[in-house]
């Protein structure tokens, strides 16, 4: 993907879930196409990620779109549906701050302006940093608290294909 600062976004490659965000329902999109939705603002997009078969979208306005395969939530648009066809706005976010997206294989964290980070997708391997208890993927984006391992005011967040890696300003020592 790439981020063009008069036009919008542009996508190419392997389609097969839609991933791209184009209108193009092949499975290969063999050069940039852009991005196209009714419900999406592409003007105001500031950040674009992507995971394994999905991507993400944030705008200006700190709304979350998502689009790709989604079989374990990792879209964060609510429901299990198997493919989210179109940029999705990921309601549950709505009204946060977001500003900042990582992706993983198939999960994804939101950070926060307050520090906060939320996840949503695949619970394997103990990715999403909810501690031992979750272990069934989550559809909908949920608060990570911090006491679940010790850090408050993250300041940065990168995801590989099955962990997560958080950058804090404090944490917390018993």
């Amino acid at each position: 993907m790439s981020l063009c600062t008069t036009r919008g976004v542009l996508s190419c490659g392997y389609n097969s879930t839609r991933q791209t965000g184009t209108r193009d329902t092949t499975s290969n999109v063999d050069s940039f196409l852009l991005v196209e939705h009714n419900d999406v603002p592409l003007e105001k997009i500031v950040l674009v990620t992507c995971g394994e078969y999905f991507s993400t979208f944030l705008t200006e306005d700190h709304l979350v779109y998502s689009c790709g395969q989604n079989h374990h939530g990792q879209c964060g648009v609510g429901n299990d549906a198997q493919v989210v066809s179109v940029p999705t706005l990921v309601e549950a976010l709505k009204g946060l701050i977001v500003t900042n997206i990582s992706c993983g294989y198939y999960h994804t964290i939101y950070l926060l302006e307050n520090g906060q980070a939320w996840t949503v997708g695949c619970a394997n391997d103990g990715r999403l940093g909810l501690g031992p208890s979750i272990r069934n993927d989550l559809l909908s984006p949920q608060h990570i608290p911090p006491q679940t391992f010790n850090f408050e005011d993250i300041t940065k967040v990168a995801c590989g294909g099955t962990y997560t890696i958080f950058l804090t300003s404090m944490l917390l020592i018993n």
